[in-house]
């Protein structure tokens, strides 16, 4: 979502999702010097029906840890694609 709220130019909202993940970081239980952040922020999180896997809430996972730089950065990673000369009338996500 911060990354999404920058692209859109909505700052507000993208420092406020910023703020509220930077609460959810974690220190590393390998290293001092590391941190990650967890996949969710409770045991109450489901995904579909179910309940998340076991300590989903509690261990550091890599994406969400890319997608915090890139918000924190602020680095869009769909730039590079975003100027692809797609004809006016191919463009369905604008109509």
């Amino acid at each position: 979502m911060v990354v999404a709220y920058q692209i859109a130019g909505n700052i507000i909202q993208s420092a406020y999702y910023l703020s509220h993940i930077e609460k959810a970081i974690l220190p590393s239980t390998v290293s001092v010097n590391l941190i990650g952040i967890p996949y969710a922020t409770n045991l109450a999180t489901g995904y579909g029906g179910g309940m998340l896997w076991q300590r989903a809430n509690t261990q550091p996972y890599i994406s969400l840890v890319a997608w915090y730089l890139f918000g924190k950065h602020k680095f869009d990673p769909f730039k590079a694609c975003r100027n692809k000369n797609i004809p006016s009338a191919s463009m369905f996500w604008t109509m």
